[in-house]
């Protein structure tokens, strides 16, 4: 039987916390009924980034939240090499477009000026680079592109543009063994 735990929830809320047991631990259960797509629990990721291929590729995503920069026409659109694609329903794609702002020292994008300035105050004024053209020798570009030559991805590919020369050989998950 589940025990409640204080969880410092209102009653108003419709949600509790309360310890299972072993070895699940604890839960969050509904004490009231909720409409499908209403929202129950939201909260802001510790710590978050972009995968590297993601943004290799040029998805655009905010830098803080993750927020889609770009509408799913727009990603497909570029991903398909398809200009003229369309999708069906463009109009339940919420990206707001209008309120997407830059680090005025890199090419860091966000979703909002608000998402910019917490992400200022929490890393990136530490770790902009503060160029708009990526310094190949900051120790930052280096992490980035190691991390690319040697983590195994699920995609097989090779990046255009990628600053390993033809002498380098690149691991593709085919030439991997698992086990």
């Amino acid at each position: 039987m589940a025990s409640k735990e204080a969880s410092g929830e209102s009653d108003e809320s419709g949600i509790e916390v309360r310890i299972i047991g072993e070895p699940i631990g604890k839960g969050l259960f509904a004490t009231k009924n909720f409409k499908s797509g209403d929202v129950i629990f939201e909260e802001r990721p510790l710590v978050s980034c972009q995968f590297l291929w993601n943004a290799a590729y040029g998805y655009l995503a905010c830098d803080y939240c993750m927020r889609p920069l770009e509408t799913a026409e727009e990603n497909a659109s570029r991903l398909a090499q398809n200009p003229q694609l369309s999708l069906p329903y463009p109009d339940f794609c919420d990206t707001k477009k209008d309120a997407v702002v830059e680090c005025p020292h890199c090419d860091a994008s966000y979703c909002s000026r608000e998402c910019r300035a917490s992400a200022w105050n929490q890393y990136h004024e530490t770790l902009c680079l503060r160029s708009f053209t990526p310094d190949p020798t900051h120790p930052l570009v280096m992490l980035q592109e190691a991390w690319k030559w040697w983590g195994l991805q699920a995609e097989s590919c090779h990046l255009k543009g990628s600053s390993s020369s033809s002498s380098k050989k690149r691991i593709r998950t085919s030439e991997v063994e698992y086990g």
